[in-house]
This record gives C-alpha cells, sequence and structure tokens, in this order.
C-alpha cells in the first residue's frame, strides 16, 4: 500500500532530509514542537516492514511516500 502525502509549503534542503528531520528532538519550531513527529512516523513505518521516503525542493513544497506492506 502507498500512502502519498504532498504539501506546496516552503520545502526542506536535501541536507536537512539527510541530517536532521528523522532526528529525535531536533526541531525548528521552537517551544512550539518536541521534534518527535517524523521520528515516530518513520519508525512506526519501518515496525511495519515499510519505508517512508521524502522528496522536497526549496519553496515548492515536499512529498512524503509511505511505503507499507498490505497483508
Amino acid at each position: 500500500m502507498l500512502i502519498i502525502i504532498k504539501d506546496s509549503g516552503e520545502g526542506m534542503s536535501q541536507t536537512f532530509i539527510e541530517e536532521r528531520l528523522f532526528k529525535p528532538f531536533d526541531t525548528t519550531k521552537g517551544n512550539a514542537g518536541m521534534g518527535i513527529g517524523a521520528y515516530d512516523a518513520k519508525s512506526f513505518v519501518e515496525k511495519l516492514g515499510g519505508n517512508l521516503k521524502v522528496e522536497s525542493e526549496q519553496q515548492k513544497g515536499s512529498v512524503f511516500t509511505l511505503s507499507i506492506p498490505a497483508e
């Protein structure tokens, strides 16, 4: 099963995706977030035997593709 989530927000750099996006407790939101959402989502999908892929372009948005085995 594929779940695709797209947005047209500010996007992320490849460096941010590789070095910070899935790092727990690393947030860009100051006191507004704990920095565990992306980490938890990726961990959960991987526990199901799937994977989470991120494509993003700054100033254009992001695409998150969750691939989950259907049993």
